[in-house]
């Protein structure tokens, strides 16, 4: 066996005489290194590791590899050892398209049935497509991106990719190659694949036998029923390859530019529900009738209306702009609501009574808003070349929401007003980088930071991330908590030596006396205690504040905090972050936890069992040792342990010299171990909804698919039982964290949030509609608010609208919400330009709702009360407070009137 290190890899494959190099390993994170390192050194290289391991992502590897294999190049590939023992297909059937050809629509849908394709109207995976007018989208397999096909009539006049995320279209292509789902010719082992295609001129090369062959091992643990196959598979595998010995190093996961550079390949979206999308059924709220039930869209007199069905069979029809006076009833309780009568004036009595309550928190809150804007901050330089520098040597791409966030802060930052900015986004979306860059601005301007965290693993969390930020910089970072409590870190904080001080409540004691305090960083506030609270407010009155949280309810944020604080929210999951599959299991017995916690093992991962009977964790650490191999090592954790103790085995755990962690729930906070990536919660019913989501959110940290196991016992309480209305949104995680916050308000009750005398204005209108009413109220007496005039009239053109034949009835609501919520031209004309390129040409009715909708908007903004057509003339009539040269009455050519709009 030959010795190599792991940065000789990439030299000892270039002497070997063999064109095509291939290396299989068990370790993904040697395999992401070796790769990076080739693509840097300008070799073909290709990585081929599992995410998922389901039959879409194998027949995706399948279909790359051929196409690999079939260039005349050269190659070095790198392999995952879970492919290297699959069985592949070597043959492939496709069709190829080419932009300026004429194809017969029908003939390419035929074709793509015929591939096992799945038909649907929007597209959010590989294998599926979509036909829509003179649009057809395809996500065909060994493509990272979907593709849009444009036709004029027959003839194919645009190819392009487009973003699941978006669904919008970018960089041309002249043709493309659409593969089929059904794989041909004879299944054989991927290194027999190897030789066949490249002709046997091909080193085979197998990394570290003893990893192999306890990686194997485990394999025929999780498959007991193909133990046979798998050593059969791996004996062959032996007899072609050459072994080698690669050290493995602390920095392996090291990640290099080429990765950060060609990390945002989207090929799978997550799917998030819109818990406000409005369906057949729905409860709903209007502004003036009350609680309906919404019967979907229907065209009367040539006009798209919404029918909305109330007590005693009585239907309302609203005019499709009006959409905005509608809202989705979210209640607060889980009983039905009860519909209104039309034509009476319940609902109406019922708003005046609330008014005034909505009235005096409106004003409250723009008196903290006012209060606030007094209190003058620190202006804070935010560009030089440092923190530019400093900037750049993030080692990620940054999502779109997490830019802006950061841009918001510096914004702050750089104003006199006092920053008080909440961050808000899900687990591992990015907040801590945020944070990180205001401490280093605040930093650099010659200020103290403090970090302040509620739990001392959290607090050690941050003191290492931002070490590891800061390494390059003369900045001193110290961390002060139970743990580290010395009087050399008072010493230093008050005469200035430490510039950030990261800990738990203990920086909030008055023996602590910060030199030049300027910048308070709070994560997750709302775990801190009252007399903390209190002690917090007394800090932040002459702070800047910038305050994360995790909580993923972004909207229930929007509502207790309105007008207190600025809110930025980060919703957008980083490039590559895969949604985490969640499962409840009943009963669970021995065999199934052994083969879950084998699975991820398998993988060269590790796994958390959550648990919060304290006293029975050796008992639950010997019986999961019983049921395990005896190489796999089990440590437990919980917070009656010494602190040191806990300290030890979380960087033990991080270090990977033991596979499982059993924990209570102190681990909810604050552990951040990308490789773990499969979560066990042990009697989940007894936790709380947001509880179960924060630890959730402990695996999918990196880029592997991640898994969370929900065990229950069959006899629950009535009060678990409510929970478990909810846990149809942690099975169906897509909702995201608004729905989340939605379920765990109906178990709580507003109270916590909104306080008591707020909840029953909310349960009156509804979440929505009670929010939008408090914004209302907030805007009138606010200042600096572009005037424009509300109450005009079009009649220049039949409104239009959006006919079922081109959008369907979901989608089409999302996009009159969007269009009637515009504020200007310009965003009509972007939202226009992306109908074009998602669904194709646009019918005539479509045309004249967009000119309508353009025409209202100028009309306001231009304090027109109304305008119509005579005589191919357009007749304006000025508002009388808003007159120019004293005109009334202004008539225009209709041309240059549609242009001067336009323009």
């Amino acid at each position: 066996m030959t010795n190599l290190l792991k940065e000789n890899v990439i030299e000892y494959l270039e002497k070997i005489n063999k064109n095509n190099k291939i290396y299989i390993s068990s370790s993904i994170k040697n395999l992401e290194y070796y790769y990076n390192k080739a693509i840097l050194e300008n070799k073909n290289a290709y990585l081929f590791k599992i995410e998922n391991s389901d039959e879409k992502e194998s027949l995706d590897f399948n279909i790359k590899l051929i196409e690999c294999l079939e260039k005349d190049e050269k190659k070095y590939i790198f392999c995952d050892i879970n492919l290297a023992m699959k069985v592949f297909f070597d043959k492939l059937d496709y069709f190829i398209l080419e932009k300026g050809k004429e194809y017969s629509l029908k003939k390419i849908e035929e074709k793509l049935l015929e591939f096992s394709y799945e038909k649907e109207y929007i597209i959010d995976e590989i294998g599926k497509y979509s036909v829509r007018g003179d649009i057809i989208d395809i996500f065909s397999y060994g493509q990272d991106f979907p593709i849009r096909l444009d036709f004029f009539d027959i003839e194919l006049e645009k190819i392009k990719y487009f973003d699941l995320e978006t669904q919008k279209s970018f960089e041309n292509r002249d043709s493309i190659r659409i593969f089929s789902t059904k794989l041909q010719g004879d299944a054989i082992l991927m290194t027999t694949l190897l030789e066949k295609y490249l002709k046997n001129d091909v080193e085979i090369l197998l990394e570290n036998e003893e990893l192999i062959s306890y990686h194997v091992e485990t394999l025929c643990l999780v498959e007991p029923e193909n133990k046979d196959v798998f050593i059969q598979r791996y004996k062959e595998l032996l007899s072609k390859s050459k072994l080698l010995n690669v050290s493995i190093s602390e920095n392996r996961n090291y990640k290099t530019e080429y990765d950060k550079l060609y990390s945002n390949k989207r090929r799978r979206v997550t799917k998030y529900k819109d818990v406000n999308e409005l369906n057949k059924g729905d409860y709903v709220i209007h502004i003036v009738h009350g609680v309906g039930k919404y019967n979907g869209l229907e065209i009367i007199n040539n006009k798209e209306v919404l029918s909305v069905s109330y007590k005693d069979r009585d239907k309302l029809y609203i005019p499709i702009e009006s959409i905005s006076r509608l809202e989705k009833y979210i209640n607060l309780s889980n009983e039905e609501p009860s519909l209104y009568k039309l034509g009476t004036r319940g609902f109406e009595k019922r708003k005046l009574k609330y008014k005034e309550d909505i009235e005096k928190v409106a004003k409250k809150l723009i008196e903290v808003q006012a209060k606030r804007n007094e209190n003058k901050g620190i202006i804070f330089s935010t560009e030089d070349v440092f923190i530019n520098e400093f900037e750049e040597k993030f080692e990620y791409i940054e999502t779109i929401d997490q830019l802006k966030a950061i841009n918001d802060v510096k914004e702050d930052m750089r104003s006199p007003k006092m920053m008080d900015r909440i961050i808000c986004g899900d687990v591992g979306y990015g907040k801590t980088e945020v944070a990180i860059r205001a401490a280093f601005i605040a930093a650099m301007n010659g200020y103290q930071v403090a970090v302040l965290a509620p739990t001392t693993i959290l607090a050690m969390q941050h003191y290492k991330n931002f070490k590891k930020r800061f390494e390059d910089y003369p900045l001193e970072v110290e961390v002060y908590s139970r743990l580290n409590s010395n009087k050399k870190i008072l010493e230093n904080v008050e005469n200035g030596k430490t510039n950030i001080l990261i800990g738990t409540h203990k920086i909030l004691s008055d023996k602590l006396e910060f030199l030049n305090l300027g910048l308070l960083i709070i994560d997750e506030e709302q775990k801190f205690g009252v007399k903390h609270k209190e002690k917090l407010k007394q800090k932040k009155e002459k702070l800047e504040v910038l305050t994360l949280t995790a909580t993923p309810i972004p909207r229930t944020l929007n509502l207790a905090l309105l007008g207190i604080r600025d809110i930025s929210i980060i919703a957008t999951p980083p490039e590559k972050k895969q949604p985490i599959k969640t499962e409840v299991i009943e009963n669970i017995t021995s065999e199934r936890l052994r083969e879950i916690i084998l699975k991820e093992i398998a993988r060269e991962g590790q796994v958390y069992y959550v648990s919060n009977d304290v006293k029975k964790m050796e008992e639950l650490k010997k019986e999961i040792k019983r049921i395990l191999p005896s190489y796999i090592k089990v440590e437990y954790i919980n917070g009656q342990l010494n602190p040191k103790e806990i300290r030890k085995k979380i960087k033990d755990f991080e270090d990977e010299k033991f596979e499982v962690l059993i924990a209570s729930t102190i681990i909810e906070n604050g552990i951040d171990i990308p490789n773990a990536n499969t979560i066990i919660i042990d009697n989940f019913t007894k936790l709380g909804l947001s509880q179960i989501y924060q630890l959730r959110g402990r695996v999918g940290r990196a880029e592997k698919k991640a898994y969370c196991y929900l065990l229950r016992d069959s006899n629950i309480s009535s009060k678990a039982k409510d929970k478990e209305l909810s846990m149809k949104t942690i099975e169906d995680i897509t909702q995201g964290g608004y729905q989340i916050a939605v379920e765990d308000m109906n178990i709580r009750g507003a109270g916590e949030i909104l306080g008591e005398k707020q909840s029953g204005v909310i349960e009156s209108f509804g979440y929505d509609l009670y929010l939008k009413m408090l914004k209302e109220e907030i805007a009138k007496t606010k200042e600096n608010k572009k005037e424009v005039l509300e109450n005009v009239s079009v009649e220049i053109y039949n409104n239009g609208y959006i006919p079922n034949e081109y959008i369907k009835e979901n989608e089409r609501i999302r996009i009159y919400k969007r269009i009637y919520n515009a504020e200007s031209i310009e965003e009509i004309k972007e939202i226009e330009k992306e109908l074009m390129d998602r669904f194709g040409k646009m019918p005539i009715k479509t045309k004249e709702l967009f000119s309508y909708v353009k025409i209202k908007i100028f009309a306001k903004e231009n304090f027109i009360e109304r305008i119509y057509e005579k005589k191919n003339k357009v007749i304006i009539k000025r508002h009388k407070n808003h007159l120019k040269n004293n005109e009334t009455m202004l008539e225009l050519n209709k041309e240059e009137f549609l242009k001067k709009v336009e323009e």
